[in-house]
């Protein structure tokens, strides 16, 4: 797998934006194990949500959401990006983590997981964590929901 990286644009004025002051452009990485909020001239990474800390996600023809748990670095709430890349971001999410879910239901009938191809995973939580990542449901806004 590859990372992939989107051009995203946060306003600032609410929820989790207005908490952590995020306002302006931003890099949008999808990662094998979590979403990067990263810095369009520096590509530092700013924030990052590992997907068992994503509750649910989805998208617009305008904007990428997703909702944080209250375990993650930016704390509990939506964080809504504006991009018109919104159904590639959801896209690269799912994939990522269907992928996650198939390597954790390895793991647990005692098989090797496919590693991370961005060896972002290779000591992280995710792969032991006992939650289950399911993204076959959705919510009525049409938000795919973790649980």
């Amino acid at each position: 797998m590859r990372q992939v990286m989107f051009r995203v644009y946060i306003t600032g004025k609410d929820g989790v934006a207005k908490r952590c002051n995020l306002g302006g452009d931003y890099q949008l990485v999808v990662k094998d194990s979590s979403l990067c909020l990263c810095g369009v001239k520096l590509h530092q990474v700013i924030y990052e949500w590992p997907y068992p800390d994503i509750r649910c996600y989805g998208y617009t023809d305008k904007a990428f959401n997703f909702v944080a748990g209250r375990a993650s670095t930016s704390g509990e709430g939506m964080i809504s990006v504006k991009t018109g890349d919104g159904f590639a971001i959801n896209e690269a999410v799912n994939e990522k983590v269907q992928l996650m879910k198939k390597n954790m239901d390895l793991q647990s009938r005692g098989e090797n997981p496919t590693p991370p191809a961005d060896g972002s995973g290779d000591d992280r939580p995710e792969y032991t964590d006992p939650y289950s990542v399911e993204t076959q449901s959705t919510d009525e806004a049409g938000m795919y929901v973790n649980q």
